[in-house]
């Protein structure tokens, strides 16, 4: 057995800071770390080991808040001590050791707390509730990256979170290089290559996931006159560690331009590398969600995202991906037992064209009933369209039903139930935040129901608000302790055109019954609408249109076609070459189709494209060149521009046009392939898609050569 007493020596402190800290003292005798913890108020102290051990002892000191076993893993006062030869017992003699001022205080930051606060939100500026945030401390270097989870917390109904975590520095280069692991990194890779470019003579190895870098000499040709000497690496491996990057970094710099932007990275070489002795972690962020059935990543942030030395208190707000499952607020209620028509297809009721026995101001003709931005674009309804709206506070509607009878002026015609089958399920989501995490998105399905109502049957959707009173418990509305819908909130049907509807435009009603208790229903007749068309001309009086078009499968695409190209008059055949001698004028034309038998036509464009440039547009047309059309046909290129031209609402049928210009040397550059593109779309609003859904793209290629 024998004593080993290490005597502290923090005399080079401020008596005022001595009581900031104690000092942990380790002491490592072969396997065996033990250590003690003593307070250096007096400016001095000793603290007494007893250990079983003959041999050499290592012995280290630091903060309290550190683990006896790190301290021989950090850059911190550390000492070996050998017994003295020829005692009865190994005698260790300990010299005091020195805390200097500078190591105190680094102590004070080796541990420290840190508390990230934020909240996550949606596209639509709403909270993200019930998703995974998991913070990261990122590290780089070239073009490889590390990260380390720091902590994760699960956002709440309102989408904030809270995540607290120890971040501790100070280690020495080894350890902390062999606790990470390193994958190469993409986007370090596409802003490293380019600047490798710049100078051909460096030629490194290629990205690769292995953790190192290859060198091969500079080009030995000499320097063109009037230019600088370039330097000249060796040609060497390096397997990259702490040992090897100051040298390595001297040698790169040498032979890479400054870069601003990867200074401001600190990315190495251009910025000198020592993160083992980072105090202040650099965080990014991945966000998941278990909505709509997948877990999915809303947030993925990446190096060139990452927040540099955050401070011990950091708040964020973190922008989801359009996938993230959000919780809109309480959207309210009208007033009294009525309905309001709120949207079809997501597009508010204010951009669908009204009736004309519904219209006040501005007025309304049959023409433009039901069809989305009427005077605008007057885009039709295909295939599956979804119905919103908000019920009044009061509203007899336990169940209701659809109603419907064509669009006329006058209208004298009697509503009739929609038909059961065009009638679809549609299904609605809630947040429930007492279920634990993930499993606190529900969904549920409303699915059309034949129901007993006056001796016969209707086809109805349950209510919302009666599904609500009959789904206990009632915490229905409670964002932070109960159960909010996210989904479909105010979705009251989903209707089927294709198949149950001609083309044209139709007047819808809904018509509330109440539940009886032997499941039979009372029909109540249409709900009074919740207020009167405004001068916005609001389809908001349950009297609202849909203009339905459901072309048969030969009728959705347009008509695309390139019909044939000439030059200087003289028509060039599809792979056809056309000559010309350097200089010289020349005219180019295209005959092409774009036309749509309904009717429906949205616009069309042409572009030219060559060598691996992109297209260029031609059409719409600019400077110097003409578009005409054939045979009476309006050439738009777009619906606004042809009923300019005199097309009536809503029909613009297109048809054949010719496309000149005169001097056509600007249009083609140089000798090369060239190809026309040609691209058509309709109007159509298919199963509530606001893409192009309907469209039809010719090419026509060929070569100019000038020679």
């Amino acid at each position: 057995m024998s004593i080993i007493r290490v005597p502290i020596d923090a005399s080079h402190i401020p008596e005022a800071e001595r009581g900031r800290q104690r000092v942990r003292v380790a002491l490592r005798a072969d396997d065996e770390i033990t250590s003690h913890v003593v307070a250096v108020h007096a400016g001095r102290a000793e603290v007494e080991f007893d250990v079983e051990t003959k041999g050499a002892v290592t012995i280290a000191v630091g903060p309290e808040s550190s683990d006896a076993a790190d301290l021989f893993r950090r850059n911190t006062p550390t000492i070996t001590v050998r017994p003295t030869r020829g005692a009865a017992s190994p005698a260790y003699h300990v010299s005091p050791i020195l805390i200097p001022r500078p190591i105190w205080e680094w102590w004070l930051i080796w541990c420290r707390t840190f508390t990230i606060t934020g909240q996550i939100v949606g596209v639509d500026g709403n909270p993200v509730p019930g998703a995974q945030v998991t913070a990261s401390d990122v590290d780089w270097f070239w073009w490889w990256s590390s990260t380390t989870a720091v902590g994760s917390a699960i956002t709440d109904a309102t989408g904030h979170f809270t995540i607290q975590f120890t971040w501790c520095c100070g280690w020495l280069p080894w350890y902390w290089w062999d606790l990470r692991f390193w994958r190469l990194d993409p986007i370090l890779v596409e802003k490293i290559e380019p600047v490798l470019e710049l100078n051909p003579s460096l030629r490194v190895s290629a990205p690769n996931p292995k953790l190192a870098l290859h060198f091969s000499d500079f080009n030995p040709q000499p320097d063109p006159p009037g230019r600088l000497a370039r330097a000249r690496l060796a040609g060497s491996s390096n397997a990259l560690s702490p040992a090897t990057l100051p040298a390595l970094r001297e040698k790169l710099l040498s032979a890479l331009p400054s870069v601003p932007e990867f200074e401001r990275l600190r990315l190495w070489p251009w910025y000198p590398w020592t993160p083992w002795f980072d105090c202040d972690p650099d965080i990014i962020f991945k966000v998941t969600q278990t909505c709509g059935g997948l877990n999915k990543v809303i947030v993925s942030e990446s190096v060139w995202d990452a927040r540099l030395d955050i401070p011990t208190h950091l708040n964020v707000t973190l922008a989801a991906s359009p996938e993230a499952c959000t919780l809109p607020p309480d959207p309210g209620q009208p007033e009294g037992d009525c309905f309001l028509f709120t949207q079809a297809c997501g597009v508010p009721a204010s951009e669908i064209g009204l009736t004309c026995d519904t219209a006040t101001s501005p007025p309304s003709t049959d023409a433009l009933a039901g069809l989305v931005d009427p005077g605008g674009s007057d885009r039709p309804f295909t295939g599956q369209v979804s119905i919103s709206g908000q019920f009044g506070s009061s509203a007899v509607a336990d169940y209701y039903g659809l109603t419907y009878r064509p669009a006329a002026c006058p209208n004298g015609a009697a509503f009739q139930p929609v038909p059961t089958a065009a009638l679809r399920t549609f299904t609605r989501i809630y947040f429930d935040a007492t279920l634990p995490y993930p499993n606190q998105w529900i969904y549920v399905d409303f699915p059309p129901t034949p129901k007993t109502s006056g001796g016969g049957t209707v086809t109805v959707y349950e209510g919302r608000q009666f599904f609500e009173d009959n789904s206990p418990p009632a915490n229905w509305g409670s964002v932070m302790t109960g159960r909010s819908w996210t989904y479909n909130v105010d979705t009251v049907a989903l209707i089927e055109s294709s198949g149950f509807f001609v083309d044209g435009a139709f007047e819808f009603q809904v018509v509330g019954y109440t539940a009886n208790a032997d499941g039979t229903l009372t029909a109540h007749g249409p709900l009074d609408g919740c207020g009167a068309p405004g001068e916005d001309g609001l389809n908001d009086n349950n009297d609202f249109a849909l203009y339905f078009d459901n072309p048969v499968a030969s009728q959705t695409k347009p008509l695309a076609s390139v019909d044939q190209i000439k030059f200087n008059g003289v028509n060039l055949p599809p792979c056809g070459i056309q000559r010309f001698t350097p200089g010289e004028a020349f005219s180019f034309e295209v005959d092409l189709t774009a036309s749509d038998g309904e009717g429906f036509l949205d616009e069309y464009t042409l572009s030219l494209q060559h060598g691996a440039g992109g297209p260029v547009t031609i059409i719409p047309i600019g400077p110097g060149t003409t578009l005409a059309g054939s045979g009476g046909a309006l050439v738009g290129p777009t619906y606004g521009a042809a009923i300019t031209q005199g097309a009536v609402r809503p029909r613009w049928f297109g048809g054949s046009m010719v496309f000149s210009v005169a001097d056509a040397r600007s249009l083609f550059p140089e000798s090369c392939a060239y190809e026309l593109i040609l691209n058509v779309y309709k109007r159509n609003i298919v199963d509530c898609s606001g893409g192009d859904e309907y469209y039809a793209t010719a090419f026509y290629s060929f070569t100019v050569l000038f020679e």
